[in-house]
């Protein structure tokens, strides 16, 4: 295990606490997150970190320490992000 899969594990928990997540099927979870991720609604701070803890591809997560940054207002987005903004400070994993 790495320290990805314990940034997914945080985005899923948080996920599940924010929107009261009750899934039992894997597939049915793989299809809400991913409409979750291509929600353009859901852009609160907590939702930007919880999708960029969530992306499949485990080398686009960020790390904690790019979260904290996040949360701190250290940095204005995260990799995932990076198309949709011009001029900020991407949160670096």
């Amino acid at each position: 295990l790495t320290k990805r899969v314990d940034v997914w594990a945080f985005g899923l928990m948080s996920y599940k606490l924010l929107y009261t997540l009750s899934v039992d099927k894997y597939e049915d979870l793989d299809k809400l997150l991913n409409e979750y991720r291509n929600d353009l609604t859901k852009i609160s701070r907590l939702d930007r970190i919880i999708k960029a803890c969530i992306q499949v591809n485990a080398f686009k997560r960020a790390s904690m320490k790019a979260i904290n940054n996040f949360w701190n207002k250290e940095c204005d987005a995260f990799g995932y992000e990076e198309e949709n903004f011009k001029n900020v400070k991407i949160c670096e994993n």
